[in-house]
């Protein structure tokens, strides 16, 4: 459906951050924010429709060009803030980052330097090499889930580039790539 949420943007428990959706689906909000799947808020959003989308109207248009290395890149989440498409790198909008203690994983910052590998796992390897390793290990996926405990590791992680464009607003901060 097509919603007209102007006069509901007040009353929205996030504030306006509803407006991160405008303008595109919101499916991939609400999977990040699942309390909006219940009975009440799906009445709301019907009281706010004023259309629906004519299957017609609709154009699908297929980019993926045969000869380019990233159209079997992953569709990413349409909040973050691309910084660049090709190889792609995006930030997480600051309005979000406070919402979660775990920042989640469609909303994870992406720095890409090439397109995204595509692998099969099947026949997947890790190599694990290095000085002080007299034989390099290599193991499949399925070595690595049957012979390795699993476990979780908090951990924070910082691109050389994150939040540049924050932090230029109030001192200029230098790319060391661009000085060599």
């Amino acid at each position: 459906g097509v919603y007209d949420i102007t006069n509901f943007i007040q009353s929205h428990p996030g504030g306006d951050k509803i407006l991160l959706a405008a303008g595109g689906p919101i499916d991939p909000y609400w999977n990040i924010y699942q309390q909006h799947l219940t009975q009440e808020t799906l009445e709301i959003l019907e009281e706010l429709r004023i259309g629906n989308l004519d299957e017609n109207d609709i154009i699908i248009i297929d980019q993926k060009n045969e000869n380019d290395s990233y159209r079997n890149d992953p569709i990413r989440h349409p909040a973050l803030i691309i910084k660049s498409e090709k190889p792609f790198n995006a930030e997480t909008p600051v309005e979000l980052i406070m919402d979660n203690f775990y920042t989640p994983n469609d909303l994870f910052y992406v720095r890409n330097h090439m397109p995204v590998p595509i692998i099969d796992a099947s026949k997947h390897k890790l190599t694990i090499e290095g000085i002080s390793i007299q034989q390099p290990f290599i193991l499949s996926l399925d070595d690595l889930k049957r012979e390795f405990t699993c476990v979780s590791v908090n951990a924070t992680l910082q691109c050389a580039g994150n939040r540049r464009s924050e932090m230029d607003a109030i001192k200029k901060v230098y790319n060391f790539y661009k000085l060599l």
